[in-house]
């Protein structure tokens, strides 16, 4: 994806010469692809997560730290079927409503926020 939506940028700027709809379609089209496989593996790492958390002779620590795996696969897999959305709307394979992109996109932002916000100041600490 990112080889092509750098083409894609090239072309826009005229650094480079091409077709700057169909370099960005393409892009578009791989930042879907990826988005998809990213939603696949997340649901497979949260569903095996989920398996080893009702394994006999679990301990309650082990438990926890599987329901907050579990909890971060499924917001990583909210993230990527943001990205889906969007892609898919960028690469106009079929038209999607602003408003629906808008809403996952910023969805989308939003999650990737609270994945780079300080641990702390989630769980209650100050920032510093």
């Amino acid at each position: 994806y990112f080889v092509l939506d750098n083409a894609a940028f090239l072309t826009k700027t005229a650094l480079v010469q091409g077709d700057t709809a169909a370099t960005t379609r393409w892009a578009a089209r791989a930042w879907l692809a990826a988005s998809l496989l990213g939603v696949l593996g997340c649901a497979r790492r949260a569903r095996a997560v989920l398996k080893d958390e009702k394994r006999p002779g679990s301990t309650a620590e082990s438990r926890a730290i599987a329901r907050r795996d579990a909890r971060r696969q499924a917001a990583l897999m909210t993230k990527f079927a943001g990205d889906a959305v969007v892609a898919f709307s960028a690469s106009r394979l079929n038209a999607a409503h602003p408003i629906l992109v808008g809403a996952c996109g910023a969805m989308s932002s939003l999650v990737g926020l609270w994945q780079i916000w300080p641990r702390n100041a989630r769980e209650g600490g100050r920032l510093r």
